[in-house]
């Protein structure tokens, strides 16, 4: 039997498989239903016995689902897109774990999806039943308040995923994400290095939610999504506003007080746009859309942030916020907005995670190794370099903008610290910065504030004007009042 040179070089850590793995990889051949010759089987047990600690060990997930697309299931992409997968595993975190479901709770959802789906399952969006969904919305409604749902047992502690993804949950994931690239006609001609980012991937926000498969959201959704017939992005972002908003409604509000993962996709309990984002880009990937999460760290004129889902369209990006809207470009959830940033499964090496000297305090928004700015596909951007004389060993400085944090200024975006000046790749034009840097936990400003506008391809920096520091005191009439 002769591997490729991707398999020859299997990188299975500083460990073999233990002999109790023979059992386990035999165990994932009738899983996954495939059928392992005599000389794989031969190979199997030489890798599981090789190693000298014990052979009770416990198989690692990495040695586990590498030894997987070996040796059961044969595939050099998958097994690429496993490396991909399990070495970038440990920059993400789980903040929420579903630790027991109600069986009320459970057979509710089920009941609910039964019963909206055998209304709609032959049915387009030009000949929905609404009397009839709105018929058993009504019948819900009335059976949640004689029959309040319970709460699911939840735990609220942050978990390196490695710690709880097992090798069957990420073998599903994977096979599913190459099932819709191959099939789904929205993902043809997405490249392997596209598809690693935009389809693969089994979360899209960080320490956020609770962890699903693909194979389990498609299970779920896919016999929704599945029947849009049509050829058009926005139609099948459509198909999910509709049937996901539908499926919500049912439950309507209820009494329930604590999250629960997919569970919460079929009442409006916990509705929040880091909510809408994520589920909305974990189901569309895992029914075939390749799609990301972007988000802004602030708005130069109002409080909050944004999270919305992006999609490329014929080539150009367009974001959109699901449940509500569909994918146009320039959309107006990032007007007037600071820097905005998508979220990656692999680590950028360009971000304050890894650019910070030793030491070095890094702010909390922007100390995440998997974010990359994409600020100037929405707007024009452009790159700035100041003078940096302060005696630090830092590597980094940043730029703010005005924020009701508790600091008062929110940093939007970091530059490097070279031969006595910071360069800022990304700075809008027209928006109030403040360059600070942080010498401890505190920032501290290293200049004037200013704005930026570009002149004949030249940036032009425009210091604040001096404010006067008169104690004298006047009146005004304020006659317009922004209502945010």
């Amino acid at each position: 039997m002769k591997f490729s040179r991707q398999f020859d070089q299997m990188d299975c850590g500083p460990a073999c498989v233990p002999c109790i793995d023979f059992l386990l990889l035999l165990f994932s051949a009738l899983i996954f239903k495939r059928k392992l010759s005599v000389c794989s089987l031969l190979c199997i047990l030489v890798l599981s016995c090789c190693d000298s600690s014990g052979c009770f060990q416990r198989a690692s997930l990495r040695q586990h689902v590498l030894a997987h697309y070996r040796l059961v299931d044969r595939d050099t992409l998958k097994y690429q897109a496993a490396l991909f997968l399990l070495d970038n595993m440990k920059y993400h975190t789980t903040g929420e774990e579903l630790i027991s479901v109600p069986d009320s709770l459970d057979l509710y959802r089920r009941s609910v999806d039964s019963m909206y789906y055998a209304l709609v399952k032959d049915a387009s969006m030009d000949n929905m039943p609404w009397d009839s969904i709105n018929s058993l919305k009504e019948k819900w409604h009335t059976y949640i308040k004689e029959h309040p749902l319970p709460d699911a047992t939840v735990m609220r502690s942050p978990q390196a995923d490695a710690d709880i993804v097992d090798a069957v949950f990420l073998i599903e994931h994977i096979d599913n994400a190459f099932n819709r690239w191959r099939t789904s006609k929205y993902a043809k001609g997405l490249t392997f290095e596209d598809f690693k980012e935009l389809l693969l991937p089994y979360r899209c926000v960080n320490d956020y939610g609770f962890l699903q498969s693909g194979a389990e959201l498609h299970e779920m959704f896919g016999k929704y999504l599945n029947t849009c017939k049509s050829k058009n992005l926005p139609d099948f972002v459509d198909f999910y506003n509709t049937h996901i908003g539908n499926l919500r409604d049912m439950g309507g509000k209820t009494t329930r007080k604590e999250t629960a993962g997919v569970y919460d996709l079929y009442t409006r309990d916990f509705h929040d746009c880091v909510d809408i984002a994520s589920y909305g880009c974990n189901i569309l990937r895992a029914c075939g859309l390749p799609t990301a999460v972007e988000y802004n760290i602030c708005y130069r004129s109002y409080e909050g942030r944004h999270y919305m889902v992006a999609v490329a369209d014929s080539g150009r990006w367009k974001v959109f916020n699901p449940e509500s809207s569909l994918p146009v470009e320039n959309s107006d959830g990032f007007l007037e907005s600071a820097n905005v940033y998508r979220t990656t499964f692999a680590a950028q090496r360009n971000t304050p995670y890894f650019l910070h000297a030793e030491g070095e305090f890094v702010p909390p928004i922007l100390n995440d190794p998997c974010i990359k700015d994409v600020t100037s596909r929405l707007r024009a951007t452009t790159r700035l370099s100041l003078p940096f004389k302060e005696n630090t060993t830092n590597h980094l400085a940043y730029l703010a903008t005005f924020n009701r944090c508790s600091e008062g200024l929110m940093p939007v975006t970091w530059g490097e610290i070279k031969e006595n000046k910071v360069t800022f790749e990304y700075v809008i034009p027209g928006l109030l910065y403040f360059p600070v840097y942080y010498p401890g936990e505190v920032y501290q400003s290293f200049g004037e504030p200013f704005y930026v506008t570009v002149e004949h391809g030249r940036s032009v920096i425009h210091p604040m004007p001096n404010v006067c520091t008169s104690a004298e005191k006047g009146n005004l009439i304020l006659t317009r009042k922004f209502p945010r």
